[in-house]
């Protein structure tokens, strides 16, 4: 009986992909090693589709940069979200209930790093974590690599989404973008050197370009400043740029190596909750998002609010969604 209900929710979400409008993914970024790469560049934006919504030259990026995370600063963050995440090529997973579509399922196919995941119920259906996920959006809706279906063994190398937003940047199609973007850099980047910033800090470049600043600095997430913040989902309540010590709120991951995790007994598969204050704390447990604790990482993060209504709309296993169109 249990055999069979399993086959039911996976053959219900397979069914149901790409049909239910909740939670759509509009931007995100790959990083260096994905074999996509040097047809896009690791920090430019990029539509589902692979085309690019901002270069990195106009973020203020150059040679060598690497997005790291990613955020509006609109993201809905609180105390319990409906959480997405994407994961690195090196990430196992934990068997669960809708295996094989799920992070640990994927992982068997060598599918986990182009993926994005949501934490569901037993059922499918997105829920605050429970130690359950699913698969939200297969890599082939983004033109990632392999672009394959989510049951089918990927034999060759695979591209890896690490940031993503369910918002897009460039509202007019000019790439540039129309709000402020939020992000960090991978810790290897040159900006960080010629800035003076930290890979754990929380950059922002303006709205129509201009030059990079610092939102919110390591030292006021609690973290070390050797620390690489590696996912972010982040509310700046005043939507000024301005970091609201005490107020505004980020989701976040780091990066595998960073020392605040080994002093924490803390994993790359934790995610981290701060209003700024000078201290953060785990929020979410890699065990919680139905990941190992050992071998996993997060390295891309969205949320949404969980409301019954909306929830109410979703029917068995219909966890992806469609994109806007775009004018």
């Amino acid at each position: 009986m249990r055999s069979a209900l399993k086959i039911t929710i996976v053959a219900a979400i397979v069914s149901g992909m790409f049909t239910v409008a909740w939670g759509s993914p509009e931007t995100f970024s790959i990083d260096a090693a994905s074999p996509s790469v040097p047809g896009v560049d690791q920090s430019d934006l990029l539509n589902p589709g692979m085309s690019v919504q901002i270069p990195k030259a106009n973020l203020g990026l150059g040679a060598g940069d690497e997005l790291d995370a990613l955020s509006t600063g609109i993201d809905a963050v609180q105390d319990n979200n409906i959480v997405y995440f994407s994961v690195d090529r090196l990430t196992l997973g934990v068997a669960g209930p809708l295996t094989p579509l799920d992070v640990f399922g994927q992982a068997g196919l060598s599918q986990q790093a182009g993926d994005v995941f949501v934490t569901t119920n037993a059922l499918g259906v997105g829920s605050v974590p429970l130690g359950i996920n699913s698969v939200h959006i297969n890599q082939n809706f983004f033109g990632e690599v392999p672009v394959i279906g989510p049951l089918v063994n990927n034999a060759g190398n695979q591209d890896n989404l690490d940031a993503l937003s369910f918002e897009e940047f460039d509202l007019t199609g000019d790439q540039w973008q129309d709000r402020p973007v939020y992000f960090s850099l991978d810790s290897l980047s040159p900006t960080l050197v010629a800035g003076g910033f930290s890979a754990a800090d929380i950059l922002s470049s303006p709205s129509g370009g201009g030059v990079i600043g610092v939102f919110a600095t390591a030292l006021q997430m609690g973290l070390q400043l050797n620390d690489d913040l590696d996912a972010l989902a982040l509310l700046d309540l005043n939507s000024d740029g301005i970091v609201a010590l005490g107020t505004d709120m980020a989701l976040f991951s780091l990066a595998p190596g960073s020392p605040t995790l080994a002093g924490l007994g803390a994993s790359p598969a934790d995610l981290f909750l701060t209003t700024f204050n000078g201290t953060s704390f785990v929020r979410y447990s890699a065990a919680s998002l139905g990941l190992q604790a050992a071998t996993d990482n997060v390295d891309a993060l969205e949320v949404q609010v969980p409301e019954p209504a909306t929830l109410g709309l979703l029917l068995l296993g219909g966890l992806t969604v469609f994109r806007r169109r775009r004018k």
